[in-house]
């Protein structure tokens, strides 16, 4: 009894062992557009191209879980006029809109400038906004830079579809997972019953078998005991 009960817990192990492989294999597949935006990203910043680097970030965003507690990185913003609670405020993260004057009701309206940082890396380069009037003269003016970016659009348009096929396999593998799950339980759920089972029948065969070594010791006490008188 105890031998079966053995093998079937050993069959229940295998089968959640050959679930993680399987596992495995489909996290190292999703794994592949990750780790190709995560390094398109740092390549478009480290060679300026802040453009391509918010795109493939975007896409990078779609392929991974949030996370519990996110790193918040502050706008750089700057009140024109500014005031000591302002300034507070901004250090803290908040944008005050409105101020109170001369302890009235009155709301005042706050005017700020948003600042964009750049790397040290970029002190040498000429800033292009993207999508505007110097950027379209800019891609005019020069085919190459033209042709680099139709085909950087083609580019990533090809990839904005990977990264849609891997979304739809990410949610089969999660969804398989937890059927697999769900069936783990149930087959648990029944080698415990058959556990309870077996162990009934094992109680009741060793009982039965010293019921009836005791009725053999008797008769041998009746049947013999009158050698030792």
């Amino acid at each position: 009894m105890q031998k079966k009960i053995n093998i079937s817990f050993l069959m229940l192990v295998c089968t959640l062992l050959f679930g993680c492989a399987s596992k495995t294999k489909y996290v190292e597949k999703q794994s592949e557009p990750a780790s190709q935006a995560a390094y398109a990203v740092a390549d478009a910043i480290e060679k300026g191209r802040v453009d391509a680097a918010e795109r493939y970030a975007q896409e990078l965003k779609r392929l991974i879980e949030k996370p519990k507690q996110e790193i918040r990185v502050a706008e750089v913003v700057i009140p024109v006029t500014p005031q000591p609670s302002i300034i507070e405020e901004l250090a803290q993260g908040a944008i005050k809109t409105e101020v109170q004057e001369n302890n009235t009701n009155r709301p005042v309206e706050l005017k700020y400038q948003k600042y964009v940082i750049l790397p040290e890396s970029y002190r040498d380069r000429e800033i292009v906004i993207f999508n505007t009037e110097e950027f379209n003269a800019l891609i005019n003016e020069h085919e190459n830079v033209k042709k680099l970016f139709e085909l950087e659009k083609q580019n990533f348009s090809n990839f904005v579809k990977d990264v849609d096929k891997q979304k739809k396999i990410n949610n089969e593998v999660q969804n398989q997972l937890i059927k697999d799950l769900e069936r783990a339980r149930s087959e648990a759920a029944k080698y415990k019953a058959l556990s309870a089972k077996y162990q009934q029948y094992y109680y009741f065969f060793w009982g039965s078998i010293t019921f009836v070594g005791m009725l053999i010791v008797l008769f041998l006490l009746i049947r013999f005991g009158k050698f030792f008188m």
